[in-house]
Parts: structure tokens; sequence; C-alpha cells
């Protein structure tokens, strides 16, 4: 995941992360969980924070949970 990998490489929480980032960490969890959509401004903000981040990684894994959490809902 996108955010195991920042805490990682940058030795941060995400309390920390949602903090440099300007959001939430509600917002993040609800994002890195496919329950909300991101946005350009999100994404240049995490590149900006941390310019290790593959945003395509991110952009792809950010989708991945959100067709899960789709297909969830579906069977439920």
């Amino acid at each position: 995941m996108f955010i195991t990998k920042i805490k990682v490489l940058y030795n941060v929480t995400e309390k920390e992360i949602a903090r440099r980032i300007g959001i939430s960490r509600s917002q993040l969890y609800r994002i890195k969980n496919g329950q909300s959509s991101t946005t350009t401004e999100f994404l240049e903000k995490l590149k900006k924070a941390f310019p290790a981040v593959d945003l395509n990684e991110v952009v792809e894994e950010i989708n991945r949970m959100k067709q899960k959490t789709k297909e969830l809902k579906k069977e439920a």
C-alpha cells in the first residue's frame, strides 16, 4: 500500500502524512480504503510532500480499492 511505503520511506505516521498533505486522518483512511475519491490537488500535495512516491502506483492502488469496495457493496 502506498501509505505503508510512505511510512517506511519517510519514517512518519499516518497522522503526519495527513498533516503534510493538508487532510484529516479520516479522509486519508477513506482514500486509502477506496471509500473516497482523490483529486489532482491531493496527488500534487502528496508528490510535493513525499517526492519518492510513484503517483501511478498510488492511482492504481486507489482504483483497485475502489473496485473492491464496489464489489463488497454489491454482495451486501
